[in-house]
């Protein structure tokens, strides 16, 4: 079936260019697209292996994601604007945080590095 992705941003514009660029990838499948957590939550059975997610809904369901799912699948939080902070790195389960830059440039590869059990965190970020 290939990498099972969900996707929360409250963004309607911005969850469709993430989706779109998804679409193109042949192992990636959309198992999930939604505005917000409730969404996530009210479809807890299903199987996801990356969390796709913006970083203001992060940061607003961060203590919730442990309680509801554990760790049963690995989180990417992004932004479509330039990174500012890393204390998402902090959150359990978070393997990476990525901006607009990362999203156009590496998706597909920043997505594989992490549900093979890695980490990413933009050079430019690191400094």
């Amino acid at each position: 079936m290939g990498i099972r992705i969900a996707v929360i941003d409250e963004s309607i514009s911005f969850r469709q260019y993430i989706v779109g660029k998804l679409v193109r990838e042949m192992d990636f499948y959309l198992a999930l697209e939604t505005s917000g957590c409730f969404g996530l939550v009210n479809n807890s059975e299903l199987l996801i292996d990356v969390l796709l997610i913006d970083i203001i809904c992060l940061n607003k369901i961060q203590i919730q994601l442990p309680k509801y799912f554990g760790t049963r699948f690995k989180i990417i939080g992004y932004s479509q604007f330039q990174i500012c902070s890393l204390q998402e790195l902090s959150y359990p389960n978070v393997k990476s945080i990525i901006d607009i830059e990362d999203i156009e440039a590496d998706l597909g590869k920043i997505i594989r590095i992490v549900n093979e059990g890695g980490f990413f965190l933009p050079e430019r970020a690191a400094k």
